[in-house]
């Protein structure tokens, strides 16, 4: 929330206003800043911005990219349609992101040194996630027609569920693996390269983790009960070990010596959960 207050400040046409009660007028005007990505070297931040024509009555959601200085703030997209999720390539010379050009959310790149954006999905289906390997030689997403939905790796169909979604994409560090959630309500499961691990239960989950040496994934599940569950699989996405820790997880990451470190908040408090498989 603080990088995103930071951000806003930089846009032009952020103006103090009079002190006056907040009220419904300002909270539809807000500008809302989401999706905040950096470069590979770290020297910028691509994020998107979404603001609110009043008098048109609709909202519209666009690129801008910042250094992580604050210095030359630039908007990169200026479709009347919707843009998110920006990612940039591994080159750090262009950026892939969600638009609702042409009818349907699909996958679009573009070149920040000059040109037009290009297509880079077209399956007459609305995408609703995407990642990028490490390597920037591969590819995958997720599209949903008539209630199913495919997950697409290189333009090639991976698996297909036609119950519930799949979300929380991850590629291996070595690239040459690919991890996913997939399910609907409380029934989920983790699928590695199209092959589904162990159900479980959970109302939700963190974003999956790889190993340092691609063999095994980690996450948090939280349960019915409200706890979470540390996860931690091999094997496909079979469940090895689980650990019942903490109220409520927000990360799960792996240490090179392939300790898996989870930061949890317990009642307001920061707590460092560390687990050795």
């Amino acid at each position: 929330m603080r990088h995103a207050i930071a951000l806003l400040a930089l846009l032009p046409g952020v103006a103090v206003a009079e002190p006056h009660p907040f009220n419904v007028h300002d909270l539809v005007a807000l500008q809302r800043i989401t999706d905040p990505a950096a470069s590979p070297d770290g020297k910028r931040v691509a994020f998107a911005l979404r603001t609110t024509d009043l008098e048109a009555n609709k909202g519209r959601t666009d690129l801008w990219m910042v250094g992580a200085d604050g210095a030359g703030l630039r908007q990169l997209t200026f479709s009347p349609e919707n843009e998110s999720s920006p990612r940039f390539a591994p080159d750090g010379k262009s950026i892939y992101f969600l638009s609702t050009r042409g009818g349907t959310s699909a996958v679009w790149r573009l070149p920040l040194d000059g040109g037009e954006a290009r297509k880079i999905t077209d399956l007459h289906a609305d995408v609703n996630a995407f990642v990028l390997s490490p390597d920037g030689h591969h590819y995958a997403f997720a599209g949903t027609r008539d209630g199913q939905t495919f997950v697409i790796k290189d333009g090639a169909t991976l698996a297909s569920h036609h119950e519930g979604g799949a979300s929380t994409f991850a590629f291996s560090p070595d690239s040459q693996h690919l991890a996913y959630a997939a399910g609907n309500g409380l029934n989920w499961f983790v699928c590695v390269d199209g092959a589904p691990g162990a159900a479980f239960s959970a109302l939700g989950a963190t974003p999956i983790a790889f190993s340092p040496d691609s063999s095994r994934v980690a996450f948090a599940a939280l349960t019915a009960q409200k706890t979470w569950r540390l996860i931690i699989g091999k094997d496909a996405g079979v469940q090895s070990k689980a650990y019942d820790a903490f109220l409520k997880g927000s990360h799960v990451a792996w240490r090179p010596d392939g300790t898996v470190v989870t930061i949890a908040i317990q009642k307001k408090v920061a707590l460092r959960i560390e687990a050795k498989p």
